[in-house]
This record gives C-alpha cells, structure tokens and sequence, in this order.
C-alpha cells in the first residue's frame, strides 16, 4: 500500500468525494469508510492486492461493516469506475464491476439513501425479478443508476409516480424488493398496478403486516377505514 496523499488523486476524485458525501454514503449500508479518513492507494505489484486481476492503482473507499468486501476506485481509468472485491467461501478473492463510473456510484448511493430512508419505507423478499414485471417498470417509471456484483447480482432503480423503487436481484432465484414514497396511499396505489408485484409479500417496520396487505391490496382505499 503506498503512503499517498490528496495530491496522489485526479483533481476530479477530489472534486466529487468530500469528506461529507462519503459520510452520507457509508451511511446508508453502515460501510466501514477508508477515504477521506486515510488515504490507502494500492497497485497490482503490492504484496496484499486485494483487487487481484486489475491491472492499475486503487483508492479504497468503503468496507462492509464485517470485512467481507471492499470498494476501490479505479483512479487512472476514464470516468473512474467502482468495482468490489469480496471472499466467497473457499474461492480465490471475487474483483467485479459495481458501478461503470465514479458518477453512477455516486448517483446509485445518494438513491439508495433516499429509498431506505423515505418516510414510507414497504419491503418484500420475493421470487426473482421476472423479465415482464421488469419491462412494465421500465415503460411506466424513469430509470435510475443501475449497479451489479454487490450485493446482489444486479440492483434496479426507478422513480416515478410519487415512489422510488429499488431491486436486489439475486442469480440464486430471490428478488428484494424496497418501495418509499411520502404517503401510504401513494405507495399502495402504485404497487397494486404493478403485474407480479409481491403483494402478500411486503412488511414494514411501522406497521402490522397484515393491516399492510390489506391497505396493498386495496391499492390503498382501506388505509383510512
């Protein structure tokens, strides 16, 4: 790891990470934060690489709160792209894309930060995302950042119509699912014209479920009764 300073990264890098914004991001998954705290630049020639097949210097920026996976930046690359590096079981170190740009991570996080901490927060753990239902939100809502490898295969935003939806979805046969807005009605309305929306699925921490389902299936004409 070499011992680098502010001086060590594009002006760009500096521009768009402030100490601020990166507090605000870790935040939103309660990441470990490496930069701005310190500034740890690694190349493929250091002896513990933990981004194994890429072949320019690295800016660690997040860790995940139990040290499993580690964000870095790509700081020599255009657009400086994010990638992951995480342990999975016995298998040599994983290094994948996460976010095309520093710009889209940017964008992906500040979303995230605004679905998870909406003042209408509805989650669902339901069957993998099906092509239809994913088609039917991409003709309906605008589309947001998209990112890959972490912590899902493949994570989908939209906004739109008072809500903002955010997908995990996992190669393994599961979609997660999160749906904010600043009103109940809104959110049930939208949902309840959602084809394959998971329904009988989402729960919220503030509020029953079943008084939930109920107030979803109505598309949100049972919230007041």
């Amino acid at each position: 790891m070499e011992d680098a300073t502010i001086a060590d990264l594009p002006a760009e890098v500096v521009a768009l990470l402030t100490p601020e914004l990166c507090e605000e991001m870790a935040a939103t998954f309660c990441d470990r934060i490496y930069y701005p705290r310190f500034i740890a630049i690694e190349t493929p020639d250091d002896d513990e690489f933990d981004f194994p097949g890429l072949s320019e210097p690295v800016l660690y920026l997040f860790g995940e709160d139990q040290g499993i996976m580690d964000l870095g930046v790509a700081i020599s690359r255009e657009g400086y792209p994010v990638f992951v590096s995480y342990d999975e079981d016995d298998d040599p170190r994983r290094v994948l894309l996460h976010a095309p740009s520093l710009t889209e991570f940017i964008a992906s996080r500040k979303f995230d930060g605004s679905v998870l901490g909406g003042a209408i927060v509805i989650c669902a753990q339901a069957p993998k995302l099906a092509e239809d239902v994913l088609a039917h939100l991409s003709s309906r809502l605008s589309r947001g950042p998209h990112t890959e490898a972490w912590p899902t295969e493949a994570q989908y935003r939209f906004e739109g119509e008072g809500v903002r939806v955010l997908l995990w979805d996992w190669d393994e046969g599961q979609c997660d699912w999160y749906v904010s807005g600043a009103d109940l009605n809104v959110v049930a309305r939208f949902v309840a014209t959602v084809p394959g929306a998971p329904i009988e699925d989402f729960y919220s921490h503030g509020m029953p479920d079943e008084e939930l389902r109920k107030v979803l299936r109505a598309g949100g004409a049972a919230a007041s009764s």
